[in-house]
């Protein structure tokens, strides 16, 4: 009888959510696009749960403004076709979200958009969040700003899945004081005689960011740069230059020895970077003002100038604390310049070095890739660096010697 009762509870309690879930959706509504019309409008008449279907063809760009899905709700924009992209024509932007929370994109292509294929702002601090942008393509942004293929900036809760940036000038991604952003299997390439600046670009203050799964091939000057420029917070208001007036200069205290010890801010706080793929850039990581950071299970195949840079943190920034570990780098003959290399004005004792294996056919020897009076590994290294193991990799820069499958990406 007990559990005859207990069965009918449970029952009851599952049609009661079953109940709400359908009546919380019942407003949902599929909003149709036509190629070439303006769907700006849109954005004050969705609600939680809608869908904005874009029909077959090129499409308008759009600026897209306080748009509000919820958690279990999200406001979606997608072609209409079960599979395939869509294209936007390209103008500033493709699609430009401003503070909108819990909206997701999806199977998008971009093609020579002058600043980005898809950005993502807050007008004030994280009032962006929980933007999600997924199966995207986008090709050749240049002309203006930041040249990249995402752009994220005052986003709090932002997640980037199997997208594929090629010869964007500046960025693949660009994240600007953003927060729990995951980017997880992504491809920068830049082919030909084409460059980028970067890679993945994390400007301003950052938390908990994590980059995985990914693979970045070609003429790129720094993969991953993190914490080397700092910028101002949306909204922030800059005060106006006071120059200093003799009538209101003060005296030293001079019974005072005391000197109390400026500030320091950190700019990119818990980064993440983990099974990436880096073939062919000027430089794989590049990193300035970060803590907690962890550069691991990363290969790095033929940079041209080091495989690491620690450069001069902004002004009133501490320095860059970084663990680089379990990372596999390789390179022909005469391909790299120097294993690492510290700016002058930089602190290395917070970059710290774990095992890693470093592997070129010239390595044994003391050429010109070791200098002469730097130190091999700039940094501070807690266990030997490995050094005499051919990783053998094949074409997928996956290592097929057994003892180097511990060291690298391994997706």
């Amino acid at each position: 009888m007990l559990q005859r009762l207990a069965t009918t509870r449970m029952l009851h309690a599952c049609a009661l959510v079953m109940t709400l879930a359908s009546t919380s959706l019942a407003h949902a509504e599929t909003h149709f696009v036509r190629a070439g019309s303006d769907w700006t409008s849109l954005a004050s008449r969705v609600r939680a749960g809608d869908e904005i279907l874009l029909g077959e063809g090129v499409h308008r760009s759009v600026v897209l403004e306080r748009m509000i899905g919820d958690a279990q709700h999200p406001i979606t924009i997608r072609p209409q076709a079960a599979q395939g992209l869509v294209e936007i024509a390209p103008d500033r932007e493709a699609i430009k979200l401003v503070d909108c929370a819990y909206v997701r994109i999806e199977r998008i292509a971009v093609h020579k958009a002058r600043r980005a294929g898809i950005v993502v702002e807050g007008t004030t601090a994280h009032s962006s969040h929980h933007i999600s942008i997924l199966d995207v393509l986008v090709t050749q942004s240049q002309g203006l700003a930041e040249e990249a293929g995402i752009v994220a900036r005052e986003v709090d809760g932002l997640t980037v899945q199997r997208v594929r940036v090629e010869n964007c000038a500046g960025a693949g991604v660009h994240l600007e004081h953003c927060a729990r952003a995951e980017l997880e299997a992504l491809q920068i390439f830049v082919r030909g005689e084409n460059t980028a600046r970067f890679g993945f670009n994390l400007v301003g203050t950052q938390e908990s960011i994590t980059i995985s799964k990914s693979l970045l091939r070609g003429r790129i000057e720094s993969a991953i740069s993190i914490g080397c420029k700092a910028s101002l917070r949306a909204g922030a208001v800059i005060a106006p230059f006071a120059a200093p007036s003799s009538a209101t200069k003060t005296k030293p205290d001079s019974t005072s020895t005391r000197v109390a010890a400026p500030t320091l801010t950190t700019l990119a706080h818990a980064i993440i970077c983990a099974d990436i793929r880096i073939e062919g850039a000027t430089r794989a990581l590049d990193v300035g003002s970060c803590d907690e950071a962890t550069f691991r299970a990363v290969t790095i195949v033929d940079a041209h100038e080091e495989a690491y840079r620690i450069s001069v943190p902004p002004p009133g920034c501490a320095p860059a604390r970084v663990r680089f570990c379990d990372n596999l780098i390789v390179w022909k003959p005469d391909a790299m310049r120097r294993l690492g290399v510290v700016a002058d004005g930089a602190d290395a004792q917070g970059f710290t070095l774990g095992a890693n294996l470093w592997w070129s056919t010239r390595f044994p020897a003391t050429g010109e890739v070791l200098g002469t009076n730097a130190p091999r590994f700039p940094g501070k290294i807690t266990v030997p660096q490995t050094i005499d193991i051919d990783p053998n990799l094949d074409e997928r820069l996956l290592p097929r010697t057994p003892s180097a499958m511990l060291f690298g990406a391994n997706v």
